[in-house]
């Protein structure tokens, strides 16, 4: 398994060879280490179609509509893992992750970290005892 540091650089729109729509990124690694790898996204089952969006949204996406997606909105870079897969041991990215965050089971959302802030800072005013 590797981390890279990547961006989208294009989009391609087609089918699996089951027949069910896919969206296909293709990511390029930041330096030393440039690589062009590419992601499949499913909209075939509710788990691929969350999976997908997910990913997405960790490229930059914001919007409700596809139609409307450009390379443009998906500007952010992403962590990826790549495993080898498959009978030849070809590169597959298994997961995108917004920026070089680490991987949690529910990132907080905007306002959620602002209310974790003012938690904290309440603490630290109010004398909170360190370990």
């Amino acid at each position: 398994m590797n981390r890279y540091t990547a961006k989208v650089v294009s989009i391609s729109w087609g089918r699996a060879g089951t027949g069910n729509e896919q969206v296909g990124l293709m990511f390029e690694t930041k330096p030393p280490d440039v690589l062009l790898l590419p992601y499949y996204g499913s909209f075939h089952s509710d788990k691929g179609l969350a999976i997908t969006i997910r990913t997405l949204r960790a490229c930059g996406w914001t919007g409700d509509d596809l139609t409307k997606m450009t390379i443009n909105d998906l500007c952010r870079d992403v962590s990826i893992v790549v495993e080898r897969e498959g009978p030849d041991d070809e590169p597959t990215i298994t997961q995108v992750w917004p920026g070089n965050t680490v991987p949690m089971k529910t990132h907080l959302r905007d306002e959620e970290i602002t209310t974790l802030a003012l938690k904290v800072q309440a603490a630290i005013r109010a004398g909170a005892k360190q370990p």
